[in-house]
């Protein structure tokens, strides 16, 4: 190796004496290459080592890590492992001694990951939160399928709120919100967002905004105030961003596996409270400590939550439903050709008439799909029986067990159209009182092979008219009531009344 004075000699020699390269190697005993280096750079040497050091801990889950990075290729970019993953996993499910540091270096060594930057900021308590929406994969009911996801911020605690929905409309984004003031336990003085049409009609210049009516109402209930970012500064909602980015690789890697949302929810709710255990860089004290100072700060909530729901002016067709983003939703046929008002919730909607509910339906989804009720179409199917067999409301519904054995016993007694008008008069019973009695009462006349619909309705006004029995008296508080009898009456006495006076 060559000693920084031996640089010092041959950089002199070349410079100041004016040496060539050649002389210089040969009146120093090196090689022509090592001269070179020492013009190039006059630094001291440095180690370069030939050899890589022992890896006696990275080593073993070094092909685990790289399984890792391997599925990452086939899952979603924005629901990747991070480091942090990567090693936390290691620790859970290998036992991994290692620090997060040795792991971070051999993923860098692979993928390169580059630090990401943050700015400090600090807000009062109680003062502002941000909230947007981010989108991750999940397995409900065995499919992957994409899901909408909304999040909260508070800006002092740093607490989060996480809630999936299978949309971003305007009706979820106030049920987001609702949620997230109940999570949080009030209602942050200020909330800001993205330009979401949900809440914006309009961008004006700078921070001015034409809101949505609707939105101005959601907000005038629960008083906070609103804001809104520049377009094309996302940085300005930061922290929400960092959230969405935080939720999907924390709280959906693994992607979940569940059946609804409601469970889906209920465990993002407790990861969303496992949140509280954390102390974020430059903090002294938990999410959870700090959240609950910042309670008291926070606007208190309103004595109702309010109807996060949209209305739609709807109009039943011939066919008896209404039309609702591309799908529909039956309605009771005596309201064919009627304007209603739909109520749009996230889980179902409601038809109107008149402020009374008429109809209300599972929402779906999809495109295309129906929601008929078979009770909506019953009057109209008894009057025509003969479009039992083809009656689309007939043909989607799922039928208990109870009332296709009803149907097949009275379609074996009743040939023809009778039967089944016997079966749509039994089944519209169920409009009218418990199910559970009707069906108490079709399992009786069944027993009594005489079902029919004047039996069982017979049957059921009799369950709906039982006398309730009285119940015994407990004679222990009277013992003196213990030993007194009542004689007897010789009921043989009443046949005077029918023969006469002979027994005078």
């Amino acid at each position: 190796m060559v000693e920084v004075e031996d640089k010092e000699e041959m950089r002199k020699l070349y410079f100041r004496r004016r040496w060539s390269i050649r002389r210089i190697a040969r009146e120093l005993h090196c090689s022509r290459k090592t001269v070179r280096r020492a013009l190039s750079d006059s630094g001291p040497p440095k180690y370069k080592r030939r050899v890589p050091p022992p890896e006696q801990v990275i080593g073993p889950v070094k092909p685990i890590i790289d399984s890792y990075l391997q599925e990452d290729k086939e899952a979603p970019k924005k629901q990747r492992h991070t480091v942090r993953r990567i090693y936390q996993r290691l620790v859970d499910e290998h036992s991994f001694k290692g620090s997060e540091s040795t792991v971070k270096r051999y993923v860098r060594a692979v993928r390169g990951i580059l630090k990401e930057v943050f700015i400090p900021l600090e807000y009062d308590a109680g003062s502002s939160a941000q909230a947007d929406w981010g989108e991750a994969y999940v397995i409900m009911k065995g499919v992957k399928r994409l899901v909408s996801f909304f999040t909260m911020k508070l800006s002092y605690s740093k607490k989060p709120f996480v809630s999936t929905f299978p949309f971003e409309k305007q009706e979820a984004f106030f049920e987001g919100h609702k949620r997230a003031f109940e999570f949080f336990e009030g209602v942050p003085h200020t909330v800001m967002w993205d330009n979401l049409k949900t809440a914006v009609k309009k961008v004006l210049d700078g921070k001015n905004r034409i809101e949505q009516q609707s939105f101005i109402a959601f907000r005038s209930h629960y008083l906070f105030d609103s804001s809104f970012i520049t377009p094309g500064e996302p940085h300005e909602n930061g922290k929400v961003e960092n959230l969405i980015g935080y939720a999907r690789r924390n709280f959906f890697v693994p992607l979940p596996k569940l059946e609804n949302f409601d469970e889906l929810n209920e465990m993002l709710l407790k990861k969303c409270q496992k949140e509280n255990e954390r102390i974020l860089p430059g903090s002294k004290e938990s999410i959870g400590i700090m959240w609950e100072k910042e309670k008291e700060k926070l606007l208190p909530l309103p004595k109702r939550p309010y109807s996060c729901l949209t209305y739609h002016p709807v109009k039943a067709s011939s066919l008896s439903y209404v039309n609702f983003q591309r799908n529909r939703y039956s309605v009771p046929v005596r309201y064919a050709y009627h304007n209603l008002m739909l109520k749009a919730f996230v889980d179902r909607v409601d038809i109107c008439y008149q402020d009374k509910v008429i109809a209300s339906h599972e929402r779906l989804l999809g495109r295309g799909e129906e929601s008929l009720d078979i009770f909506h179409y019953l009057p109209l199917l008894i009057k025509k029986p003969g479009a039992f067999d083809n009656a689309r409301p007939i043909r989607t519904w799922q039928v208990p067990p109870l009332y296709q054995k009803v149907l097949t016993i009275l379609e074996k007694r009743y040939p023809g159209a009778r039967g089944k008008r016997e079966f749509l008069k039994i089944l519209e019973l169920q409009q009218n009182g418990n199910k559970e009695k009707l069906e108490e009462a079709i399992k009786q006349a069944i027993k009594f092979n005489a079902l029919s619909f004047d039996t069982v309705k017979n049957i059921l006004e009799g369950l709906d008219n039982q006398i309730e029995r009285v119940p015994e008296i407990d004679l222990a508080p009277y013992p003196q009531l213990l030993h007194y009898h009542i004689k007897a009456q010789d009921l043989s006495r009443y046949d005077l009344l029918s023969g006469g006076c002979h027994g005078q």
